[in-house]
């Protein structure tokens, strides 16, 4: 089980006269779990922000984010009626989910972003199955979240002697503008019963869409259903989508392929795919999207990597090197790229990009040198550097010309190196070959007047700590579960 209490978090810079503006409850202490988390802190810190929470004017607070274990402070928080963005990681709870969708109806005017989901519950519940085997305690999307933001959307409205739409209404409720959905069920069998109501959320208005290990959200794209925000038949205005899911068929992966055609203008994109489903190329993105992107993030495996001498990436060598040379032809504004490579293989390289990250790692054979030893990192980050720097190039060029490359990764992250951050230097074995490593990279001219290439590395595991260095770092963002 998670730990019951949590640590307040808050940078006086968004104070503003009439009180504060952000408020951010997260886990925060010197030792941590296996899954990077923070033990209980004690009821006595969490009685007094429920305190201070109690204190703050209802209409003074902007945004209220709560991290893991946090959620019983919601109680605490139903006061608050200006909120543009609300986070609540772990919804565990019936009680959490009426305290959320009490919020939702009340600042449903304001509301901008939202992020909702069961995170520790599915990190948890995978480590040990799939997403079907933990699908009863994930956050059920239409009697959870739709139903119970409708009722007291109505409630709230009777109470100010307002009159509001009746359950039949045509009309979205909320104009979220961002929306990070995690851990949640949509339910299907609901969808015939609840189909003339109209989509909690107006599609129209959303710019960026997120579901990290969502299950069946897929059967909502072009049904008439509460659950069909997703629903084809829109002009979209969204700008960035993540998504990332396990247990992925060929079912899945049309479905997502019909997604990415209906509409076009997409400019942020990463897509993480697990499951036994055959490869599916980025170059479904190219026709209707790829003169927008500027970031792309794509992979897909077959499930964790458990040892240093199999590869558990879906798409073949061949698959993916032209997958690379499709978005190469198709993408000319890309800036960053993360996307499975066979370093070893030549192929073109997008000389726009000024990052790039190679999720995946080759197998022990492929390489001699020690699998825990960091130059193996180094050698393969230099390798493709120079594949996508040219350094021939820059040398017959004229003086002053300059690679836009500035920052290259290898490997990828996984959701104990995020929660761990620091400490991912201490992981070991097979963790620590993985833990990806970020590095800088730098040109200067040597003695003889020749470019040379020189890497320098900024960061490990998470890319917070790249953050001085370069602020093209969303690549480096998406992770996988397990």
């Amino acid at each position: 089980m998670p730990p019951d209490d949590s640590a307040l978090a808050h940078d006086e810079s968004v104070h503003e006269a009439n009180g504060l503006d952000d408020w951010v409850i997260a886990e925060d202490g010197l030792s941590r779990d296996n899954w990077g988390q923070v033990p209980s802190q004690g009821p006595l810190l969490n009685a007094l922000l429920r305190l201070v929470i109690g204190r703050i004017p209802a209409n003074s607070l902007r945004s209220f984010q709560i991290h893991n274990s946090a959620s019983e402070l919601l109680y605490d928080a139903m006061h608050f009626t200006k909120l543009t963005t609300l986070q609540v990681s772990d919804m565990e709870s019936p009680a959490v989910t009426l305290w959320v969708a009490d919020l939702l109806a009340k600042n449903r005017s304001s509301l901008v972003n939202l992020r909702l989901g069961c995170e520790r519950t599915l990190v948890c519940g995978l480590s040990e199955g799939d997403l079907d085997d933990i699908a009863d305690d994930m956050l059920d999307f239409a009697n959870d979240i739709d139903v119970h933001t409708r009722d007291e959307a109505h409630k709230d409205a009777k109470s100010l002697g307002m009159v509001y739409p009746n359950s039949d209404t045509l009309f979205p409720m909320l104009g979220i503008e961002s929306l990070h959905l995690i851990g949640v069920y949509f339910t299907v069998d609901v969808i015939p019963l609840r189909a003339r109501q109209a989509p909690l959320f107006d599609i129209t208005k959303i710019k960026s869409l997120s579901f990290e290990s969502c299950l069946y959200w897929e059967t909502s794209l072009s049904l008439p259903s509460p659950c069909a925000f997703l629903n084809l038949n829109f002009t979209s205005n969204l700008q960035a989508f993540h998504l990332r899911q396990e247990g992925c068929n060929s079912d899945f992966t049309a479905s997502l392929n019909d997604f990415f055609r209906a509409f076009q203008g997409l400019v942020h994109v990463a897509v993480l795919l697990e499951g036994p489903a055959s490869f599916l190329s980025s170059s479904c993105l190219a026709k209707n999207h790829g003169a927008t992107l500027r970031t792309l993030v794509w992979d897909q495996r077959t499930g964790p990597r458990t040892s240093l001498s199999s590869s558990t990436n879906t798409g073949t060598a061949k698959e993916t090197m032209s997958n690379v040379n499709e978005i190469c032809r198709a993408c000319p504004q890309l800036e960053e790229l993360g996307l499975v490579l066979d370093v070893a293989a030549n192929g073109n390289c997008h000389k726009n990009l000024t990052t790039m990250n190679i999720r995946n790692l080759p197998t022990r054979d492929k390489f001699p040198l020690r699998t825990a030893d960091p130059p193996l990192l180094e050698y393969l980050a230099m390798r493709v550097a120079k594949k996508l720097v040219g350094i021939k190039r820059l040398s017959r060029a004229k003086k002053g010309t300059r690679s836009n490359l500035k920052t290259i990764g290898i490997g990828s992250l996984r959701y104990d190196d995020v929660w761990r951050g620091a400490a991912s230097e201490h992981v070991v074995g097979l963790n620590h070959y993985l833990c990806p490593q970020i590095y800088h990279v730098d040109i200067p001219i040597n003695i003889k007047g020749e470019p040379q290439l020189m890497l320098t590395q900024i960061a490990r595991g998470s890319a917070e700590a790249a953050e001085e260095y370069t602020s093209d770092l969303r690549i480096f963002e998406p992770y996988w579960m397990l």
